[in-house]
């Protein structure tokens, strides 16, 4: 596994950074919109739901051999730091 660059994450990070997405904390609502514009270039698939009947996503883009996965917690909630971005 290979760690991505942090200088090179937090120089982008402001660049690509959501900005209808505020603070730490993200709940469904605050994403909702986002998924709905996503681009037919990427995919969105609910593979599940959560106990409260909320959606469970998962986005796809790209055909390369490597998948990137970020979190801070099993429950995704939390916006991740730049820094917790990781190559698998």
């Amino acid at each position: 596994m290979e760690i991505l660059d942090i200088e090179f994450l937090t120089g982008i990070y402001p660049k690509v950074k959501e900005k209808k997405i505020q603070g730490r904390w993200v709940t469904f609502k605050d994403i909702e919109s986002i998924l709905e514009e996503l681009p037919i270039s990427i995919t969105k698939d609910i593979i599940g739901t959560s106990e409260q009947g909320i959606p469970i996503y998962k986005i796809s883009f790209g055909t390369g051999t490597k998948k990137y996965c970020f979190g801070v917690k099993c429950t995704a909630t939390k916006v991740p730091e730049p820094k917790q971005f990781l190559i698998l």
